[in-house]
């Protein structure tokens, strides 16, 4: 079977560890939703900002405000924890202290609240993106950082999560814009 012959659902995220974005489909074509402005591509950062006692920002403005001197925690490549016994851990937040696996959700609803705005939709299910190995060599670590993602996805609103490799989903879309038969190599060199 083709790629072109694998059904896909109308709502594809990427949380990646540098950089994250969220398409929809958009009268009836695929379109990435503007996550940062009118940027499709937002830096996967969060940052609590410990001045104003409780502002989360997103992307490069989280980066922005941080590297300003702003008092606060910036938090990045929040990824590559998901399949580490970290994501089990909390951390402080000024005086308090939350679940890692909430700071990924915080940065998972901001991308799916955007998606939403841009869609002007209520978006329920969505292909979530992953990497062939969220960790190399355990399986059983490998399967628990996608159940975890999983998870957080049910807790911002997804009701149906369904997840492809990312490579898979690079091969499928170079599909659609191939003209003539040939071979390709895809590679997926991600920023972790």
């Amino acid at each position: 079977a083709g790629l072109s012959e694998l059904t896909f659902w109308e709502h594809g995220l990427d949380f990646g560890t540098s950089n994250s974005a969220i398409g929809v489909m958009r009268d009836g074509a695929p379109a990435l939703a503007p996550v940062e402005g009118t940027a499709t591509l937002v830096p996967s950062a969060v940052f609590f900002d410990y001045e104003t006692r409780g502002r989360v920002l997103f992307g490069a403005h989280a980066i922005d405000t941080y590297i300003g001197q702003t008092e606060g925690r910036l938090m990045r490549a929040l990824k590559s924890i998901l399949g580490s016994p970290l994501i089990d851990e909390k951390t402080a937040l000024g005086y308090r202290q939350v679940a890692l696996t909430e700071v990924v959700e915080i940065f998972i609803r901001h991308l799916k609240d955007k998606a939403e705005a841009f869609a002007s939709e209520e978006i329920n299910a969505v292909v979530h993106g992953r990497p062939v190995r969220f960790v190399d060599d355990d399986n059983v670590a490998d399967a628990r950082a996608e159940s975890v993602l999983k998870d957080i996805a049910h807790r911002v609103g997804f009701k149906e999560v369904s997840f492809v490799y990312e490579p898979i989903a690079a091969a499928y879309h170079y599909e659609e814009t191939a003209n003539a038969e040939e071979i390709v190599l895809i590679a997926d060199i991600g920023g972790g």
